[in-house]
Protein backbone atom coordinates (compact mmCIF):
# COMPACT_ATOMS: atom_id res chain seq x y z
CA UNK A 1 0.00 0.00 0.00
CA UNK A 2 1.32 3.68 -0.53
CA UNK A 3 2.74 5.51 2.40
CA UNK A 4 3.45 8.25 0.70
CA UNK A 5 1.67 11.56 1.89
CA UNK A 6 -1.16 13.06 -0.28
CA UNK A 7 -1.06 16.93 0.65
CA UNK A 8 -3.76 18.91 -1.51
CA UNK A 9 -2.75 22.17 0.72
CA UNK A 10 -1.48 23.21 3.80
CA UNK A 11 -1.81 26.70 4.28
CA UNK A 12 -3.05 28.96 6.96
CA UNK A 13 -6.22 31.25 5.94
CA UNK A 14 -8.08 33.96 7.44
CA UNK A 15 -11.21 34.24 6.63
CA UNK A 16 -14.21 33.57 3.65
CA UNK A 17 -16.42 35.13 1.81
CA UNK A 18 -19.64 37.00 3.22
CA UNK A 19 -21.58 34.33 3.26
CA UNK A 20 -18.88 32.84 5.72
CA UNK A 21 -18.58 35.37 7.88
CA UNK A 22 -20.51 34.00 10.99
CA UNK A 23 -19.13 31.23 12.77
CA UNK A 24 -20.22 27.71 12.41
CA UNK A 25 -22.37 25.97 15.07
CA UNK A 26 -21.03 23.08 13.79
CA UNK A 27 -18.31 20.99 15.95
CA UNK A 28 -15.05 19.60 14.36
CA UNK A 29 -16.14 16.18 14.54
CA UNK A 30 -19.42 16.78 13.07
CA UNK A 31 -17.52 19.42 10.62
CA UNK A 32 -15.61 16.21 9.23
CA UNK A 33 -18.20 14.04 9.05
CA UNK A 34 -19.52 17.12 6.17
CA UNK A 35 -16.15 17.06 4.61
CA UNK A 36 -16.06 13.51 4.37
CA UNK A 37 -19.62 12.80 3.50
CA UNK A 38 -19.33 16.20 0.49
CA UNK A 39 -16.10 13.86 -0.86
CA UNK A 40 -17.95 10.61 -0.97
CA UNK A 41 -20.34 11.97 -2.89
CA UNK A 42 -18.05 13.77 -4.81
CA UNK A 43 -19.99 17.21 -4.06
CA UNK A 44 -17.18 19.42 -4.54
CA UNK A 45 -18.97 22.77 -5.02
CA UNK A 46 -20.04 22.26 -1.50
CA UNK A 47 -16.92 20.91 -0.23
CA UNK A 48 -15.08 24.58 -1.23
CA UNK A 49 -17.78 26.51 0.46
CA UNK A 50 -15.96 24.89 3.61
CA UNK A 51 -13.06 26.41 2.84
CA UNK A 52 -11.61 29.67 4.09
CA UNK A 53 -10.37 32.58 1.76
CA UNK A 54 -7.43 31.44 0.90
CA UNK A 55 -7.65 27.99 0.94
CA UNK A 56 -10.77 28.42 -1.09
CA UNK A 57 -8.83 30.52 -3.82
CA UNK A 58 -5.94 28.02 -3.98
CA UNK A 59 -8.03 24.77 -4.09
CA UNK A 60 -10.78 24.95 -6.58
CA UNK A 61 -13.95 22.88 -7.17
CA UNK A 62 -12.16 22.24 -10.40
CA UNK A 63 -8.81 20.84 -8.91
CA UNK A 64 -10.48 19.17 -6.43
CA UNK A 65 -12.06 16.88 -8.89
CA UNK A 66 -8.97 16.73 -10.65
CA UNK A 67 -7.27 15.17 -8.21
CA UNK A 68 -9.92 13.07 -6.31
CA UNK A 69 -10.66 11.41 -9.60
CA UNK A 70 -6.99 10.12 -9.49
CA UNK A 71 -7.39 8.75 -5.77
CA UNK A 72 -10.64 7.31 -6.62
CA UNK A 73 -9.13 5.66 -9.49
CA UNK A 74 -6.18 4.27 -7.19
CA UNK A 75 -7.72 3.66 -3.92
CA UNK A 76 -11.76 3.10 -5.30
CA UNK A 77 -14.42 4.25 -3.91
CA UNK A 78 -15.03 6.07 0.36
CA UNK A 79 -17.07 2.91 1.48
CA UNK A 80 -17.43 4.19 4.96
CA UNK A 81 -16.51 6.98 7.89
CA UNK A 82 -14.88 5.92 10.66
CA UNK A 83 -13.66 7.09 13.95
CA UNK A 84 -12.67 10.62 14.40
CA UNK A 85 -9.37 11.67 16.50
CA UNK A 86 -7.88 14.92 17.72
CA UNK A 87 -4.00 15.75 17.50
CA UNK A 88 -3.15 18.29 20.04
CA UNK A 89 0.17 20.46 19.51
CA UNK A 90 1.28 23.45 20.36
CA UNK A 91 0.61 25.34 17.45
CA UNK A 92 -2.18 23.90 15.70
CA UNK A 93 -4.92 21.15 16.29
CA UNK A 94 -5.18 18.83 14.20
CA UNK A 95 -8.50 17.31 13.28
CA UNK A 96 -8.37 13.59 11.71
CA UNK A 97 -11.24 11.92 10.38
CA UNK A 98 -10.61 8.17 9.10
CA UNK A 99 -11.85 7.17 5.87
CA UNK A 100 -12.11 4.12 4.40
CA UNK A 101 -11.35 3.88 0.77
CA UNK A 102 -12.12 0.03 -1.16
CA UNK A 103 -8.20 -0.59 -0.90
CA UNK A 104 -6.96 1.51 2.05
CA UNK A 105 -7.99 3.82 4.91
CA UNK A 106 -6.79 7.39 5.62
CA UNK A 107 -6.91 10.19 7.54
CA UNK A 108 -8.63 13.01 6.08
CA UNK A 109 -6.78 16.32 8.25
CA UNK A 110 -7.96 19.57 8.03
CA UNK A 111 -7.54 22.61 10.58
CA UNK A 112 -9.92 25.74 11.37
CA UNK A 113 -9.83 28.99 11.84
CA UNK A 114 -11.74 31.00 14.30
CA UNK A 115 -14.46 30.92 11.77
CA UNK A 116 -14.49 27.00 11.91
CA UNK A 117 -13.91 27.10 8.46
CA UNK A 118 -10.84 24.66 7.15
CA UNK A 119 -7.42 26.21 6.43
CA UNK A 120 -5.94 22.87 5.17
CA UNK A 121 -7.12 20.01 4.11
CA UNK A 122 -4.79 16.45 3.25
CA UNK A 123 -5.18 12.60 3.23
CA UNK A 124 -2.54 11.25 5.18
CA UNK A 125 -2.08 7.19 5.54
CA UNK A 126 -4.20 6.21 8.77
CA UNK A 127 -2.82 5.22 12.07
CA UNK A 128 -4.61 3.04 13.96
CA UNK A 129 -5.63 4.91 17.10
CA UNK A 130 -5.27 3.16 20.74
CA UNK A 131 -6.75 4.07 24.63
CA UNK A 132 -4.28 3.68 27.11
CA UNK A 133 -4.70 1.77 30.33
CA UNK A 134 -2.14 2.53 33.31
CA UNK A 135 -0.32 0.23 34.35
CA UNK A 136 -0.89 -1.82 38.07
CA UNK A 137 1.90 0.25 39.60
CA UNK A 138 0.83 3.34 38.47
CA UNK A 139 -0.86 6.06 41.02
CA UNK A 140 -4.17 6.15 41.21
CA UNK A 141 -6.17 9.32 39.92
CA UNK A 142 -6.53 10.37 43.99
CA UNK A 143 -3.06 10.49 44.34
CA UNK A 144 -1.97 12.82 41.93
CA UNK A 145 -2.85 16.41 40.24
CA UNK A 146 -1.94 17.16 36.72
CA UNK A 147 -0.84 20.41 35.11
CA UNK A 148 -1.09 21.92 32.01
CA UNK A 149 2.77 23.40 31.70
CA UNK A 150 4.49 25.35 28.93
CA UNK A 151 8.49 25.04 28.06
CA UNK A 152 9.62 28.18 26.98
CA UNK A 153 9.02 31.18 26.18
CA UNK A 154 8.61 31.72 22.02
CA UNK A 155 7.08 28.98 20.23
CA UNK A 156 6.48 27.28 24.08
CA UNK A 157 5.98 23.25 23.62
CA UNK A 158 3.26 21.91 25.57
CA UNK A 159 3.93 19.74 28.76
CA UNK A 160 2.37 18.02 31.99
CA UNK A 161 3.85 18.41 35.39
CA UNK A 162 2.42 14.74 37.28
CA UNK A 163 2.29 16.05 40.74
CA UNK A 164 2.16 13.51 43.52
CA UNK A 165 -0.12 15.02 46.73
CA UNK A 166 2.59 13.59 48.90
CA UNK A 167 5.95 14.16 48.54
CA UNK A 168 6.57 16.01 45.22
CA UNK A 169 10.25 17.86 46.17
CA UNK A 170 12.56 15.77 43.32
CA UNK A 171 11.17 16.52 40.18
CA UNK A 172 11.95 14.27 36.88
CA UNK A 173 12.53 15.17 33.92
CA UNK A 174 11.87 13.14 30.67
CA UNK A 175 14.12 13.93 27.49
CA UNK A 176 12.30 11.96 24.28
CA UNK A 177 14.35 8.94 22.05
CA UNK A 178 14.38 10.27 18.06
CA UNK A 179 11.39 11.38 15.80
CA UNK A 180 8.41 13.88 16.53
CA UNK A 181 7.41 12.43 19.74
CA UNK A 182 4.82 13.51 21.88
CA UNK A 183 5.38 13.68 25.79
CA UNK A 184 4.06 10.91 26.38
CA UNK A 185 6.34 8.81 23.71
CA UNK A 186 3.72 7.32 21.93
CA UNK A 187 4.15 4.25 19.77
CA UNK A 188 1.53 2.35 19.14
CA UNK A 189 -0.75 1.41 21.91
CA UNK A 190 2.12 2.02 24.35
CA UNK A 191 2.86 5.44 26.15
CA UNK A 192 6.36 4.94 27.77
CA UNK A 193 6.86 8.40 29.73
CA UNK A 194 3.12 8.12 30.88
CA UNK A 195 3.73 4.88 32.05
CA UNK A 196 6.99 6.23 33.91
CA UNK A 197 5.40 9.20 35.47
CA UNK A 198 2.31 7.77 36.86
CA UNK A 199 4.84 5.07 38.12
CA UNK A 200 7.16 7.54 39.80
CA UNK A 201 3.77 9.52 41.38
CA UNK A 202 3.23 6.78 43.25
CA UNK A 203 6.28 6.78 45.09
CA UNK A 204 6.34 10.31 45.87
CA UNK A 205 8.46 11.90 42.34
CA UNK A 206 7.09 14.85 40.86
CA UNK A 207 7.72 14.70 36.54
CA UNK A 208 7.50 17.23 33.90
CA UNK A 209 7.45 15.64 30.11
CA UNK A 210 6.48 17.67 27.21
CA UNK A 211 5.82 17.39 23.26
CA UNK A 212 9.31 17.37 21.38
CA UNK A 213 10.07 20.43 18.95
CA UNK A 214 9.32 18.27 15.95
CA UNK A 215 6.10 17.32 17.50
CA UNK A 216 4.88 21.08 18.20
CA UNK A 217 6.01 22.48 15.23
CA UNK A 218 6.32 20.24 12.48
CA UNK A 219 5.80 23.09 9.97
CA UNK A 220 8.49 25.47 11.58
CA UNK A 221 10.67 22.84 11.93
CA UNK A 222 10.42 22.02 7.71
CA UNK A 223 11.08 25.50 6.67
CA UNK A 224 14.43 24.95 9.00
CA UNK A 225 15.22 20.97 7.58
CA UNK A 226 19.14 22.18 5.96
CA UNK A 227 19.80 23.64 8.85
CA UNK A 228 18.63 21.66 12.23
CA UNK A 229 20.97 21.00 14.72
CA UNK A 230 20.96 18.55 17.88
CA UNK A 231 20.14 21.83 19.89
CA UNK A 232 17.55 22.74 18.39
CA UNK A 233 15.77 19.29 18.34
CA UNK A 234 17.41 18.14 21.70
CA UNK A 235 19.43 19.68 24.01
CA UNK A 236 18.20 23.50 23.90
CA UNK A 237 14.02 22.57 25.29
CA UNK A 238 15.60 19.45 27.27
CA UNK A 239 17.91 22.68 29.23
CA UNK A 240 14.28 25.10 29.61
CA UNK A 241 12.44 22.16 31.38
CA UNK A 242 15.18 21.48 33.96
CA UNK A 243 14.93 25.47 34.79
CA UNK A 244 11.25 25.11 35.04
CA UNK A 245 11.75 22.16 37.08
CA UNK A 246 13.42 24.42 39.49
CA UNK A 247 10.89 27.10 39.23
CA UNK A 248 9.04 25.03 40.85
CA UNK A 249 10.73 24.56 43.77
CA UNK A 250 12.69 21.00 43.06
CA UNK A 251 15.00 20.32 45.60
CA UNK A 252 16.21 17.80 43.69
CA UNK A 253 16.01 17.58 39.67
CA UNK A 254 16.79 14.53 37.99
CA UNK A 255 17.29 14.01 34.19
CA UNK A 256 16.00 10.79 32.32
CA UNK A 257 16.51 10.45 28.86
CA UNK A 258 15.93 7.63 26.70
CA UNK A 259 17.40 6.33 24.03
CA UNK A 260 18.41 9.74 22.05
CA UNK A 261 17.72 11.37 25.20
CA UNK A 262 20.14 9.19 26.98
CA UNK A 263 22.72 9.78 24.21
CA UNK A 264 22.32 13.50 24.99
CA UNK A 265 21.83 13.23 28.59
CA UNK A 266 26.21 14.14 29.40
CA UNK A 267 25.62 17.38 27.14
CA UNK A 268 22.35 18.38 28.57
CA UNK A 269 23.74 17.64 32.16
CA UNK A 270 26.56 20.19 31.32
CA UNK A 271 24.33 22.58 30.51
CA UNK A 272 21.64 22.63 33.31
CA UNK A 273 23.10 21.27 36.47
CA UNK A 274 20.67 18.35 36.88
CA UNK A 275 21.11 16.56 40.80
CA UNK A 276 20.93 13.09 38.68
CA UNK A 277 21.07 11.31 34.89
CA UNK A 278 19.34 8.54 34.48
CA UNK A 279 19.88 6.91 30.60
CA UNK A 280 17.43 4.13 29.67
CA UNK A 281 18.87 2.82 26.43
CA UNK A 282 21.15 5.69 25.68
CA UNK A 283 23.89 5.14 23.69
CA UNK A 284 27.76 6.34 23.95
CA UNK A 285 29.16 5.38 20.35
CA UNK A 286 28.26 8.42 17.46
CA UNK A 287 24.33 8.04 16.16
CA UNK A 288 26.03 6.79 12.64
CA UNK A 289 27.68 3.72 13.81
CA UNK A 290 24.60 2.41 15.60
CA UNK A 291 22.69 2.40 12.72
CA UNK A 292 24.07 -0.21 10.25
CA UNK A 293 23.23 -3.04 12.71
CA UNK A 294 19.81 -2.38 13.57
CA UNK A 295 18.94 -2.55 9.72
CA UNK A 296 20.88 -5.49 9.63
CA UNK A 297 19.22 -6.99 12.18
CA UNK A 298 15.61 -6.09 11.04
CA UNK A 299 16.24 -7.47 7.22
CA UNK A 300 18.37 -10.82 9.17
CA UNK A 301 15.52 -11.54 11.29
CA UNK A 302 12.55 -10.54 10.28
CA UNK A 303 10.68 -11.87 7.66
CA UNK A 304 7.98 -8.81 7.08
CA UNK A 305 10.91 -6.59 6.27
CA UNK A 306 11.30 -5.28 2.51
CA UNK A 307 14.69 -3.83 2.88
CA UNK A 308 17.31 -4.86 0.16
CA UNK A 309 20.43 -5.20 -0.88
CA UNK A 310 20.60 -1.70 -2.64
CA UNK A 311 18.48 -0.11 0.38
CA UNK A 312 21.59 -1.42 2.39
CA UNK A 313 24.53 -0.59 0.36
CA UNK A 314 22.90 2.96 0.59
CA UNK A 315 22.60 3.25 4.04
CA UNK A 316 26.08 1.75 4.19
CA UNK A 317 27.33 4.44 1.88
CA UNK A 318 25.41 7.40 4.11
CA UNK A 319 26.77 6.05 7.16
CA UNK A 320 30.81 5.69 6.13
CA UNK A 321 30.24 9.20 4.76
CA UNK A 322 29.45 10.59 8.09
CA UNK A 323 32.42 8.33 9.75
CA UNK A 324 34.93 9.78 7.56
CA UNK A 325 33.86 13.46 7.92
CA UNK A 326 33.45 13.22 3.53
CA UNK A 327 30.81 15.87 3.76
CA UNK A 328 30.19 19.81 4.78
CA UNK A 329 27.19 21.99 4.77
CA UNK A 330 26.78 21.92 1.67
CA UNK A 331 25.82 18.11 1.36
CA UNK A 332 22.16 17.18 0.62
CA UNK A 333 20.17 15.27 3.44
CA UNK A 334 19.59 12.27 1.26
CA UNK A 335 23.27 11.71 0.47
CA UNK A 336 23.84 11.63 4.68
CA UNK A 337 22.10 8.91 7.27
CA UNK A 338 17.83 9.08 8.12
CA UNK A 339 17.84 11.86 5.27
CA UNK A 340 19.02 14.43 7.98
CA UNK A 341 20.68 17.55 7.50
CA UNK A 342 24.39 18.23 7.38
CA UNK A 343 23.79 20.65 9.92
CA UNK A 344 22.65 17.72 12.10
CA UNK A 345 26.03 15.48 11.52
CA UNK A 346 28.20 18.42 12.18
CA UNK A 347 26.49 19.47 15.08
CA UNK A 348 26.90 15.91 16.70
CA UNK A 349 30.37 16.06 15.20
CA UNK A 350 33.21 14.95 18.24
CA UNK A 351 30.09 14.93 20.07
CA UNK A 352 31.74 11.95 23.00
CA UNK A 353 28.86 11.28 25.63
CA UNK A 354 31.03 9.26 28.03
CA UNK A 355 33.76 11.52 28.15
CA UNK A 356 32.28 14.03 29.29
CA UNK A 357 29.85 12.02 31.81
CA UNK A 358 33.45 11.01 33.23
CA UNK A 359 33.85 14.63 34.17
CA UNK A 360 31.23 15.35 35.89
CA UNK A 361 29.98 14.97 39.88
CA UNK A 362 26.27 14.00 39.52
CA UNK A 363 25.38 10.42 39.83
CA UNK A 364 24.40 8.62 36.68
CA UNK A 365 22.14 5.38 36.44
CA UNK A 366 23.07 3.54 33.31
CA UNK A 367 19.93 1.24 32.18
CA UNK A 368 19.21 -1.25 29.19
CA UNK A 369 17.73 -4.34 28.08
CA UNK A 370 19.34 -7.47 27.00
CA UNK A 371 16.71 -7.49 24.07
CA UNK A 372 17.70 -4.00 22.55
CA UNK A 373 18.53 -4.08 19.05
CA UNK A 374 18.75 -0.39 18.67
CA UNK A 375 20.88 0.05 21.40
CA UNK A 376 22.86 -2.85 22.71
CA UNK A 377 23.47 -3.80 25.87
CA UNK A 378 27.44 -3.55 24.91
CA UNK A 379 26.44 0.59 24.83
CA UNK A 380 25.91 0.16 28.69
CA UNK A 381 28.83 -0.76 29.64
CA UNK A 382 31.02 1.49 27.53
CA UNK A 383 29.51 3.97 29.87
CA UNK A 384 30.95 2.49 32.68
CA UNK A 385 28.76 3.82 35.12
CA UNK A 386 28.57 7.24 33.84
CA UNK A 387 30.11 9.44 36.18
CA UNK A 388 32.82 9.18 38.61
CA UNK A 389 30.41 9.56 41.14
CA UNK A 390 30.12 6.40 43.72
CA UNK A 391 26.37 6.21 43.19
CA UNK A 392 26.57 5.82 39.78
CA UNK A 393 26.00 2.42 38.59
CA UNK A 394 24.88 0.24 35.53
CA UNK A 395 21.92 -2.12 35.37
CA UNK A 396 21.22 -4.54 32.30
CA UNK A 397 17.80 -6.38 32.36
CA UNK A 398 17.55 -9.63 30.73
CA UNK A 399 14.23 -9.94 29.56
CA UNK A 400 13.66 -6.24 28.34
CA UNK A 401 13.36 -4.21 24.70
CA UNK A 402 14.09 -0.78 23.40
CA UNK A 403 11.25 0.37 25.55
CA UNK A 404 12.00 -1.83 28.60
CA UNK A 405 9.26 -3.99 27.88
CA UNK A 406 9.14 -7.55 28.55
CA UNK A 407 9.71 -10.19 26.11
CA UNK A 408 11.30 -13.26 24.99
CA UNK A 409 13.16 -14.39 22.23
CA UNK A 410 14.12 -12.33 18.98
CA UNK A 411 12.91 -8.29 19.53
CA UNK A 412 11.57 -7.23 16.24
CA UNK A 413 9.84 -3.82 15.32
CA UNK A 414 6.18 -5.85 15.49
CA UNK A 415 6.97 -5.78 19.45
CA UNK A 416 6.03 -2.50 19.80
CA UNK A 417 2.56 -2.56 18.19
CA UNK A 418 1.74 -4.79 21.00
CA UNK A 419 0.35 -3.40 24.32
CA UNK A 420 3.24 -3.05 26.73
CA UNK A 421 4.09 -1.36 30.28
CA UNK A 422 7.46 -0.01 31.37
CA UNK A 423 8.97 -2.65 33.19
CA UNK A 424 7.88 -2.60 37.26
CA UNK A 425 11.31 -3.94 38.62
CA UNK A 426 13.09 -1.39 36.29
CA UNK A 427 10.76 1.74 37.86
CA UNK A 428 11.35 -0.08 41.61
CA UNK A 429 15.21 0.06 40.74
CA UNK A 430 15.17 4.18 39.72
CA UNK A 431 12.86 4.62 42.99
CA UNK A 432 15.12 3.37 44.90
CA UNK A 433 18.24 4.79 43.48
CA UNK A 434 16.63 8.39 43.48
CA UNK A 435 15.88 7.76 47.48
CA UNK A 436 19.15 6.72 48.29
CA UNK A 437 20.79 10.15 46.64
Amino acid sequence: MSKCFIFFTIIVGLSFTSQAQTKSTNTPSELGKQAAELLQKSDFENLHSLFAEKMASTLSPERMKKSFSGLFKQFGELKSIDEFVVKKTAKQDYYQQAVTFEKQQFFLVFTLNEKDLLTSFMLRPYQATYSWSAPSYAAKASEYIEEDIKIGDSLALNGKLTLPKSGGETIAVFVHGSGPNDMDETLGPNKLFKDIAYGLAANGITSIRYNKRTYDYPSQMARLANELTIQQVVFNDAVKAIELARKKGAKKVILIGHSLGGYCAPMIAELAKPDAVITLAGSVSPLEDLLVGQYEHIRENDTSSNINDFQMAMIKTQVERVQKGEYDSATAPPLLPLGLPASFWLSLKDYEPQKIAKKQTQPYLILNGERDYQVTPSEAKKWKNGSKNKQSKTIIYPHLNHMFFAGEGVCLPSEYEKEGHFSQETLNDIVNWISEL
